[in-house]
């Protein structure tokens, strides 16, 4: 009789131990079952993205052309503008090619003003229906030079450029060629905020 408790009771620990070992393998194909169904919304999801890719393409080789026109008007040097999708892990790489590998103060100012400038003449040329205007603040360290070339190409693009400056800033040809297009003048005597 005692032998057969002590089956009776190891029969049951086997069966305790089967039933964890079924719950893992239950547990093992669940989760299984949810990285297949995981992988599969994540090829659809990069099947999605790299239809629409074709888009992103094209504006990025719109806005290239543009980016390389404005980078040579204001830094003499066409700058490159790439866009690299791999559409397997869905990561994207930008970079930007130039002479200059970290360009500092003015130059890096200009920079971030012709990139803005070139994308309004992207999203205008391939008709988006994007915002065409731009504000840029603190522009005194551009090159004066490059500030003309600047403010030439905003009088052309089809949208605006907004520009907080110090006037003293401009040479007096520069000053009277763009007050025309300024919209507010503000001095010490006619301040934007009264105390």
């Amino acid at each position: 009789m005692g032998k057969i408790t002590q089956n009776l009771k190891a029969l049951g620990e086997l069966k305790v131990k089967l039933g964890r070992l079924e719950g893992l393998i239950e547990q093992r194909q669940i989760a299984s079952n949810e990285l297949s169904l995981a992988n599969d919304a994540l090829k659809k999801v990069l099947v999605q993205i790299s239809t629409e890719l074709a888009t992103v393409k094209k504006f990025g080789e719109i806005f290239n052309k543009h980016f390389k026109y404005v980078t040579n008007l204001i830094h003499a040097e066409p700058y490159e503008f790439t866009l690299e999708f791999d559409e397997e892990s869905g990561i994207c790489n930008i970079d930007i090619k130039n002479k200059v590998s970290n360009p500092e103060g003015g130059k890096k100012k200009a920079e971030v003003i012709a990139y803005d400038l070139a994308y309004i003449l992207a999203v205008a040329e391939l008709d988006i229906k994007r915002p065409r205007f731009v504000f840029h603040d603190s522009i005194e360290d551009i090159d004066q030079k490059q500030i003309d070339a600047i403010f030439a190409l905003a009088e052309k693009i089809p949208g605006q450029q907004i520009v907080s400056m110090l006037s003293d800033k401009f040479t007096e040809e520069m000053y009277e060629r763009y007050l025309p297009d300024a919209i507010l003048l503000l001095s010490e005597d006619d301040m934007f905020f009264r105390c």
